[in-house]
């Protein structure tokens, strides 16, 4: 904000928001009950307790399915401080 009021966003910025949006690792699913398609839901969801908007709970995926992707995104960023060291 300049003088209170909002600047324009730039097409380099967008660009860039654009792009790391993109990149960023997302799942679909769809409810059991009335096959709803969820999209774009973050991974760290896998193993909780979810609720649709037609008002059915229930599990995405199972806890084993959530501890195996903790260990996965754990393995990752173990490696991706190991190539960059500077970023601790």
């Amino acid at each position: 904000m300049v003088n209170g009021r909002q600047q324009p966003l730039t097409d380099e910025f967008v660009r860039t928001l654009t792009s790391e949006l993109q990149n960023m690792p997302t799942l679909s699913f769809s409810c059991p009950k009335c096959n709803k398609l969820h999209e774009r839901v973050k991974p760290e969801m896998v193993g909780h307790k979810v609720r649709c908007q037609c008002g059915f709970v229930f599990r995405l995926g199972s806890k084993s399915d959530k501890q195996e992707w903790f260990s996965r995104e754990l393995k990752r960023k173990k490696a991706l401080k190991k190539e960059n060291p500077a970023d601790k």
